[in-house]
């Protein structure tokens, strides 16, 4: 569990779930009835052992306690998963590039990333997107251009068949060999 998520679902518990969690142990598991005698030393007012059952049991569902024994509960510790890194390939010419224009660096394994700031990791990923862009722009013109082309050939061809007379009955003296 991350800790954002932790403390999110520690946020959403009752007062005195929170209260009663500040008190469950992270290395041993206690029952329910020390968690409560551990409060009380404490100097916090006594908890009905049913309502601290309760609050231990939404602790759970939500994940932040876990019970290795029916009644017996330990604290979960939130931990930080490590966020993959986005790391810069050499620059290789892309499909549609010329030589020689200077290719824009793709994402992948490298040992150089780790000197790369995110800005310009970030920085080299927008001028990618803007010449894929540019490139989309000019496919599309293009696609735009071809289909009023077609257009105009199909509206030709449609004048040309009204034009023709329509022959209703093909003579037999023609079918026939």
């Amino acid at each position: 569990m991350t800790p954002l998520r932790f403390k999110t679902a520690f946020d959403a518990q009752p007062a005195i779930a929170r209260k009663l969690f500040d008190f469950v142990p992270i290395q041993d598991a206690w029952p329910v009835n020390k968690i409560i005698s551990e409060m009380m030393r404490a100097g916090i007012p006594r908890v009905d052992v049913k309502t601290a059952e309760g609050c231990m049991n939404k602790l759970k569902d939500a994940h932040l306690v876990k019970e290795p024994e029916r009644g017996i509960f330990q604290r979960i510790v939130p931990r930080d998963r490590e966020a993959p890194k986005l790391e810069i390939c050499p620059p290789t010419p892309h499909a549609g590039a010329t030589p020689g224009t200077g290719a824009t660096p793709i994402l992948g394994n490298s040992q150089d990333a780790s000197a790369t700031a995110p800005t310009v990791v970030l920085g080299d990923l927008a001028m990618t997107l803007r010449h894929m862009a540019s490139l989309l722009n000019k496919i599309a013109d293009t696609l735009d251009q071809s289909a009023l082309e077609f257009e105009d050939r199909i509206e030709a061809v449609e004048k040309a068949a009204v034009a023709l007379p329509r022959v209703e009955r093909v003579p037999e003296r023609v079918l026939a060999p």
